[in-house]
């Protein structure tokens, strides 16, 4: 709906003499490719990583790709290329809602998927969007309950924000579902606050409930011990206590907002 439904690819030949570019002009050592589905053709992406482990670049980089995108076989030769960090984005942590979005994955599939790319020693981020038109506290705490289970080493939990012309945006439109911080013209992907309401839930209260998710998520004792081991050097124990506190005043003052 946004992008007239077009696929174009660069090969992967001309994808590694850009990054040969980056990696020898601008001295660049970390590479995050953009891409929304990075592994969605997987002959192309293992070409990418053979290129890059016969280069001996060295690089480590990031992708964001699907749960149904990845196997055991490709998640193997992405980590020998420098792959360090995968971001799924999953959306719904209950089978109905991922049908509603036509997201066309299964709980399971993100939790294979989660699974091997820990296995190969991979940081596995997740994203889950909540305040779909339907949804009450009930799906809510079903992602977060989900978001627990798949214990990611880092998740996301974003509002809605309904983009123009998808079935979603119409949905929200037609059930008059904007909240008054809704404005086209500011529009971002990843506001502070949500630019819709649900049936049954104020912008107030999704603000509330993306707050309790994150501390829900992050203060879990399995969590927060699995943290500290990863901790070797007092920069990477400031680092993340900076991040931490922030985490924890931001939600803490979300929670507040009701």
């Amino acid at each position: 709906a946004m992008f007239n439904h077009s696929y174009r690819t660069r090969s992967p030949e001309k994808v590694l003499e850009e990054i040969k570019l980056l990696y020898k002009k601008y001295n660049i050592r970390h590479i995050y490719f953009q891409d929304d589905e990075f592994s969605i053709d997987k002959k192309r992406t293992e070409k990418i990583c053979d290129l890059l482990i016969k280069s001996n670049f060295n690089i480590i980089w990031e992708c964001l790709t699907r749960v149904n995108s990845v196997n055991d076989f490709l998640l193997k030769k992405m980590y020998k290329s420098g792959c360090r960090t995968i971001l799924y984005g999953i959306d719904a942590g209950y089978e109905e809602g991922l049908k509603r979005i036509k997201k066309n994955i299964t709980l399971q599939q993100a939790k294979k998927a989660v699974y091997l790319t820990k296995k190969h020693h991979i940081i596995a981020k997740t994203a889950f969007i909540i305040g779909y038109p339907w949804e009450s506290a009930k799906e809510i705490k079903q992602t977060i309950k989900f978001s627990k289970e798949l214990d990611a080493d880092i998740t996301f939990f974003n509002t809605l924000t309904p983009y123009e012309n998808t079935e979603i945006f119409k949905e929200v439109q037609q059930n008059n579902l904007f909240s008054e911080n809704h404005n086209l013209k500011n529009y971002v992907s990843h506001g502070s606050l949500p630019v819709v309401r649900t049936k049954y839930l104020t912008a107030k209260e999704l603000t509330y409930w993306s707050g309790r998710a994150n501390l829900e998520f992050y203060l879990r004792p399995k969590y927060l011990l699995r943290k500290i081991k990863t901790i070797n050097n007092l920069h990477y124990l400031k680092r993340s206590f900076l991040a931490g506190i922030d985490l924890l005043k931001l939600s803490i003052c979300k929670i507040l907002t009701i």
